[in-house]
């Protein structure tokens, strides 16, 4: 198969959000990051250059989770509220065009921050939209095994 073949297929991710045991389908994930915060530090005696070194967190890190309202109940509506902190990691797993899981994002330390709706509008005819920022202190990116 040839470069240009491929790039025509480029693949299609698809993925699940895992709330502990409970999985919530979404539109869009985004916030997904790893940092490592630094701080500088110079020499007493030798100023031309400057050491680098790892430092605590400075800002908190949010993944923003967005989906349409439904209008049957999904048990995560109940996690889904400001101030809940999960006891379990939160996974996102990236499924390849095939459906096939590809890698997993798995976020610890998370707590709902913030929950946001869209506007509510009759002129138009659109999808009520919910956004869901959870604050996570770290991400691993690990390999689907398979």
């Amino acid at each position: 198969m040839d470069i240009l073949s491929m790039m025509r297929k480029a693949p299609a991710y698809n993925f699940i959000v895992f709330l502990g045991p409970i999985w919530m389908r979404c539109a869009k994930v985004s916030g997904i990051e790893r940092v490592e915060d630094t701080t500088t530090v110079s020499e007493g005696g030798v100023n031309d250059r400057v050491y680098t070194l790892p430092a605590p967190a400075k800002t908190e890190r949010t993944l923003i989770l967005e989906r349409g309202v439904c209008q049957t109940l999904n048990p995560a509506e109940l996690m889904l509220i400001p101030g809940f902190r999960f006891t379990t990691d939160i996974l996102v797993i990236v499924l390849d065009a095939q459906q096939v899981p590809h890698f997993i994002y798995s976020f610890s330390g998370c707590y709902v921050k913030k929950v946001s709706y869209g506007d509510l509008d009759a002129t138009k005819s659109e999808l009520l939209m919910e956004r869901v920022e959870i604050s996570y202190e770290t991400v691993i990116k690990t390999p689907a095994v398979g």
